[in-house]
C-alpha cells in the first residue's frame, strides 16, 4: 500500500506559523504531524460527477440521478486501509450502495487542527490522534467536533536493528524484547528522534519521555528530562522514511522511537533487519479516531451519507483491514499482523496518556527551549566572598565553576558561548575581564575550540578570586554586549551569577541608573534577558530580581550546594518563555 511510506513532512508554508508549538494563544496545542482525513461531503449532480477524474470519485453510479460525494482526508500511515474500504463499500453490492461515492485525501493532522470548519471542510475527519481533535475543538462551536470512537491503534515502541535489541533488552530470547526507556537513553548507540516539530511520533516521543522523568505541565522540568531532550537533539532524523532507511544501512545507528505499524509495514514490503522493542514502562498510543465535522448549512443527504462512512471506518471490517497493514485494534489488541517473522505481543504497552494537549504543549516548550540556538554570555562573580566554603569540600567559586562546566557540555558545537569573570579589583578600570568571547562552541581559537577554552579558562576562576561585587557596571556592560552582537536567529542572553551585592566604587553606575539605562536600551524586538542566579545567603535576590524582570529575565536563588546545578539548568530553559517569564 503506497501510502504507508509517504513523507510526513507538512506542505509547502505549513510550518512558518507554528500556532501549535510555543504560544499557542486560544488553542494548546503543539507538535505537527503526521494526518489528517478530510472526508469533504457534497451533494452534486450526476454532470458535475461525469467531470471529475474516476481516480477521485470512485466507480460509475449506475441508477444514481444525484449521488453524495463524501470526501475523506486521512492520515498518510492509515489513508490506504480507509482507501481500500470505502472504495468496496461504494460498489453496487456494498455497504454504503453505489449512491455514496468517498474521496479520499491524505492531509497532515495538525493541518486540518488549525483550519476552520467551513462548508469546504470535510464531514468525516481521520487524525492519527484524538489530541487534534481537541484542538480544533476548542477553536470550533460546541457540536462542530464530535469524536466517534477509534478505526484503529499503534504504540510507540522503539525501533532498532535485531543485534542492538538482544544487547539491550531485559528479556533476550524470551518473546517479544522489552526495555526501559533509560535504558534505550543510555544504549552506546544512543537513541534518536524523528523531528518531533513535523511528526506525531516525534512529539509523542517527548510526551512519554516527559512522563516516564517525572516532568509535569506547567512546572520546571526535571534535570534528567533536559539532559535527555539534549541528547535527542543532536540526533532529529527528518522523516520516519529516512529513519527506518538509517537503521537498515548502518548497523551503528541509534535507536528510534516509532510506531509499531510503521516497523511492520516496513518489515512487510522490504527485507528489512528492523524490529520492535517494547518499553515495559508504557508509551504513548495512537488511536486513529472516525471524526464527524459538522459543516454549517450542509445540503440534503449529506449527514445521513457522512454518519454511514463513519459507521463504516468503525466496523469490525475495516478494524481487520487496518490489522493486516500493521495496527492494532482500537482496545490495543492485534490478531493479523503484517510481518509473520516479528515477534510482536497480542497486547500492547501499557498506554501513558501522553498525547494530551496540555502534556504536548510542555513537551514541546522544553524541546524548543533546548535546541533552540543560543547566543549566551554567562558572567561569574570571582569577589572575595566567593572565596568561602560552600559544604561539600568546595567553596562558593568551585561550586559556580563545576556547574558552568556541567550546563556547557549540554550545549551542541553551534551554539555561541562566551565566559567573563568579573570583581572590582579584576582589571582596573574595568570590573570585568573577558576570558573567551562569545561564540561558536566549535570555532577554533588559537588553536583550540573554543568549547575546549572555555572549559579549561573555567578552571581558572577559583585563581581570580579577590576584591569587590562590581555588579551594576558589569551587568550593563555584559547587556550592551550582548546587543552589540545581536543575532536574530538565536535566542541571545546574559546569565550573570554572584553571591552578593554590589560593591562597586563611587565612580560606578547606581542601581536606579541601571535600571533605568536597561529600560532605555531595552528592545522587545531584539529581547536580551538578563537571567541572574544568587548564590548562598548573601546575595542581593531582590536587586537581581529587579534586574532582570527590566529585561524580561528571571532571577534564581541558589541557597546550598545542591541546587546550584539545577538553577544553571534551570536557566537554559528560562528561554522557553522569554521575555516576559
Amino acid at each position: 500500500m503506497s501510502g504507508r511510506h509517504r513523507s510526513q513532512e507538512p506542505p509547502a508554508g505549513r510550518r512558518r506559523g507554528r500556532w501549535w508549538a510555543v504560544g499557542l494563544g486560544a488553542v494548546a496545542v503543539v507538535a505537527v504531524v503526521a494526518v489528517g482525513v478530510w472526508v469533504l461531503v457534497g451533494r452534486q449532480s450526476s454532470s458535475d460527477i461525469a467531470a471529475e477524474p474516476p481516480s477521485q470519485i470512485g466507480e460509475a453510479t449506475p441508477g444514481c440521478d444525484d449521488p453524495v460525494v463524501v470526501a475523506v482526508t486521512a492520515d498518510p500511515s492509515i489513508a490506504d486501509v480507509v482507501e481500500t474500504v470505502t472504495a468496496a463499500a461504494t460498489e453496487e453490492d456494498g455497504a454504503l450502495g453505489p449512491c455514496v461515492q468517498v474521496r479520499v485525501s491524505p492531509e497532515e493532522s495538525a493541518a486540518v487542527a488549525e483550519s476552520d470548519v467551513t462548508a469546504d471542510s470535510p464531514a468525516v475527519w481521520v487524525p492519527d490522534t484524538s489530541m487534534w481533535a481537541d484542538a480544533l475543538a476548542e477553536r470550533s462551536d460546541e457540536g462542530t467536533v464530535e469524536n466517534l470512537g477509534s478505526m484503529a491503534s499503534s504504540p510507540v515502541v522503539l525501533a532498532t536493528t535485531a543485534s542492538t535489541a538482544e544487547e539491550m533488552a531485559d528479556n533476550p530470547g524470551d518473546g517479544a524484547l522489552e526495555v526501559l526507556w533509560a535504558q534505550a537513553l543510555g544504549n552506546p548507540t544512543g537513541i534518536g528522534i524523528v523531528d518531533p516539530e513535523t511528526t506525531t511520533v516525534g512529539m509523542a516521543t517527548l510526551g512519554t519521555l516527559e512522563r516516564v522523568l517525572g516532568g509535569q505541565p506547567g512546572q520546571p522540568p526535571p534535570e534528567d528530562l533536559v539532559r535527555s531532550y539534549v541528547g535527542l537533539s543532536r540526533a532529529v532524523v527528518p522523516s520516519v522514511e529516512q529513519a527506518l532507511g538509517l537503521l537498515d544501512s548502518d548497523p551503528g545507528a541509534p535507536v528510534v522511537a516509532l510506531t509499531e505499524q510503521q516497523i511492520l509495514a516496513h518489515s512487510a514490503s522490504t527485507d528489512s533487519t528492523v524490529v520492535p522493542v517494547y518499553p515495559s514502562q508504557g508509551t504513548a498510543m495512537l488511536d486513529y479516531p472516525v471524526i464527524r465535522l459538522n459543516q454549517p448549512g450542509e445540503p440534503d443527504g449529506l449527514a445521513e451519507a457522512a454518519q454511514a462512512v463513519a459507521a463504516l471506518l468503525l466496523s469490525s471490517d475495516t478494524a481487520t483491514a487496518a490489522q493486516e497493514a500493521g495496527f492494532r485494534s482500537p482496545d490495543g489488541t492485534l490478531t493479523a499482523r503484517a510481518a509473520a517473522t516479528l515477534d510482536v505481543p497480542d497486547e500492547a504497552p501499557t498506554d501513558l496518556e501522553v498525547l494530551t494537549l496540555a502534556v504536548s504543549q510542555d513537551a514541546l516548550r522544553t524541546w524548543s527551549a533546548v535546541t533552540l540556538e543560543a547566543r549566551m554570555l554567562t558572567v561569574i562573580d570571582v569577589s572575595g566572598s566567593m572565596d568561602q566554603d560552600a559544604g561539600q569540600g568546595r567553596t562558593r567559586i568551585e561550586l559556580a565553576r563545576d556547574a558552568a562546566i556541567t550546563a556547557l557540555r549540554l550545549y551542541p558545537d553551534s551554539a555561541q558561548i562566551g565566559l567573563w569573570a568579573f570583581s572590582v579589583l579584576l582589571d582596573p578600570p574595568d570590573d570585568w575581564l573577558s576570558l573567551v568571547d562569545v561564540g561558536p562552541l566549535g570555532d577554533d581559537v588559537s588553536g583550540a575550540t573554543r568549547r575546549d577554552r572555555l572549559l579549561a579558562q573555567s578552571q581558572t576562576l577559583p585563581t581570580l578570586v579577590g576584591g569587590g561585587t562590581g555588579l551594576y557596571d558589569t551587568t550593563l556592560a555584559a547587556f550592551r554586549t550582548v546587543r552589540a552582537g545581536y543575532d536574530p536567529a538565536r535566542v541571545n542572553s546574559v546569565v550573570l551569577l554572584t553571591d552578593g551585592r554590589n560593591e562597586e566604587d563611587p565612580g560606578g553606575i547606581d542601581l536606579d541608573t541601571l535600571l533605568r539605562t536597561l529600560r532605555a536600551e531595552f528592545d522587545p524586538a531584539q529581547p536580551i534577558p538578563i537571567i541572574t542566579i544568587g548564590m548562598g545567603p548573601d546575595a542581593d535576590i531582590d536587586t537581581l530580581q529587579r534586574i532582570s524582570g527590566t529585561t524580561g529575565g528571571k532571577a534564581y536563588p541558589a541557597l546550598n550546594p545542591n541546587d546550584i546545578e539545577t538553577v544553571f539548568l534551570d536557566a537554559m530553559i528560562e528561554r522557553r518563555c522569554r521575555p516576559n517569564c
